[in-house]
């Protein structure tokens, strides 16, 4: 199993938590809805090939920013996708935005 960061950022407009997976064409562009929804303009959509998907990981709106999430690894256990993140927060004390 091939697994890729396609993007990170940080101006996504999901309000809460969210782990969201894409199969088809109208899925990709709702997730990307997500992703750049508070941007303007997106990069272009990719295009799915059977058995792919897109996963868009979450973590909310926050009150600052400085708060990241990046994928480290994914594998396969059967029918189950298991995916290590992680989680990046301002340092206490540090300067945000």
């Amino acid at each position: 199993m091939n697994a890729t960061e396609v993007a990170r950022g940080t101006n996504a407009a999901a309000e809460s938590a969210a782990v969201v997976v894409a199969r088809t064409g109208s899925e990709v562009r709702a997730l990307y809805n997500v992703a750049y929804g508070r941007q303007t303009g997106s990069p272009s959509l990719p295009s799915l090939r059977p058995g792919e998907a897109l996963v868009g990981i979450f973590i909310g709106q926050r009150g600052t920013g400085g708060y990241g999430v990046g994928l480290n690894s994914a594998s396969m256990q059967g029918n189950v996708l298991n995916l290590k993140v992680e989680l990046t927060a301002p340092k206490p004390g540090g300067i945000t935005t």
